[in-house]
């Protein structure tokens, strides 16, 4: 085989494995897709029927503001060097 030969017989195996991974990609994306539907149905299900979640407390907001940012400490070294 020559070298251009070779070339198109890689990039040939290159398509059909990237196409491979396309066709898994959608099929996928689209259960993704049903699922996410399907929840938002119920979700608005829900919520017509009136069905609402409480207010968090602000422990509750104190937790989830730690779990997700952490704590905030700035810490500031400031030295000054004579030259």
């Amino acid at each position: 085989m020559t070298e251009q030969q070779q070339h198109l017989s890689s990039l040939l195996q290159q398509a059909r494995s990237l196409q491979n991974e396309l066709d898994n990609l959608q099929s996928a994306t689209a259960s993704k897709r049903e699922v996410f539907w399907k929840i938002q149905g119920a979700i608005e299900y829900l919520t017509q029927t009136g069905v609402t979640l409480p207010e968090p407390t602000a422990p509750e907001l104190l937790h989830l503001k730690e779990k997700y940012f952490g704590k905030f400490k700035v810490q500031l070294n400031i030295s000054h060097k004579q030259v």
